[in-house]
């Protein structure tokens, strides 16, 4: 009996184990029904500052000393690539929104009591083909006021125009009249960017 009872015993050990291995293959293999999942959350984000500035090639538009009577020739040379680039005003935004820039003198060139006629102190400008897409409004020579006036309009494809933002290019020219006193005239230039 003791004999009986050891294969009896070794057979449920059998019958056990092929049960548990049977058992392991179930559970390795999930049904659909009883699959398990856990999920986690990580949010992510980036804050994107709004980008609407003006920058100037020059800080200074110096013509220099001249005789009564001459003529300045366009200021500043600026030769780059065999080209003149004049003083480059780079207009840059990312809101998306059309914007212009004017450009004024707070006032005449002015030493002292003295000044030179704001009609001979003249701008005109240009863009470059592939550094702006609006519209140059000032091609030819003109008296540069003290009011404000519109110089360039962007188009829509510059409402957003970073990081490169749009080149515009300015030249100034001055004749200085014949009875002009002595003495160092000054004014200032200043370039508006609104949308």
């Amino acid at each position: 009996m003791g004999r009986a009872m050891a294969l009896d015993i070794s057979r449920r050990r059998r019958l056990l184990i092929r049960y548990a291995v049977v058992g392991l293959w179930v559970l390795l293999i999930p049904s659909p029904a009883f699959a398990v999942s856990a999920a986690l959350e990580a949010p992510a984000q980036v804050t994107i500052p709004a980008t609407f500035s003006l920058a100037l090639s020059h800080n200074a538009i110096n013509f220099g000393s001249m005789r009564p009577g001459a003529f300045s020739g366009s200021k500043p040379k600026n030769v780059q690539f065999g080209f003149e680039q004049g003083l480059i005003i780079t207009a840059t935004s990312n809101n998306g929104l059309p914007w212009q820039i004017a450009m004024n003198a707070t006032g005449p060139l002015q030493s002292g009591a003295d000044t030179i006629a704001s009609t001979a102190f003249q701008a005109f400008g240009w863009v470059v083909a592939g550094e702006a897409t609006g519209t140059f409004l000032r091609g030819t020579a003109a008296a540069v006021s003290t009011i404000p006036e519109v110089i360039y309009t962007s188009s829509a494809a510059e409402g957003v125009n970073t990081p490169s933002g749009s080149k515009v290019h300015m030249q100034f020219q001055l004749a200085d009249p014949d009875n002009t006193i002595p003495g160092t005239y000054a004014t200032t230039l200043r370039f508006t960017m609104t949308e």
